[in-house]
């Protein structure tokens, strides 16, 4: 498999732990919901400290970097009340998920 194909898949493979961890980390719900929508927060193996636990290995051994953001809509359906996060591969901006965050909690 040549390099770009085994970065695609590393990416596909790790964007939904990162999309589920950094979405229910206090911290960065708190600095996602602080933004601006559509205003980029990059999660990335250069700043290893600001990654939650449970992912930092990955995303440091493999050098994967992504961003969130906070969007006003998306082509997946979410209850009106939440906040939508993109997450998405600096490396393949086509690999994406969504997830949608009370904003109260």
């Amino acid at each position: 498999m040549d390099r770009k194909k085994l970065r695609r898949k590393l990416y596909k493979e790790f964007i939904e732990d990162v999309a589920l961890e950094i979405s229910l980390d206090a911290h960065w719900r708190k600095k996602i919901m602080r933004q601006a929508y559509n205003e980029k927060l990059e999660i990335t193996y250069r700043n290893p400290i600001e990654i939650p636990k449970y992912i930092r290995a990955d995303i440091t051994i493999h050098k994967l970097e992504f961003v969130v953001m906070r969007v006003s809509s998306c082509n997946e359906y979410f209850d009106d009340e939440l906040e939508v996060f993109k997450f998405q591969s600096k490396e393949f901006p086509a690999i994406i998920r969504y997830t949608g965050n009370n904003p109260k909690a």
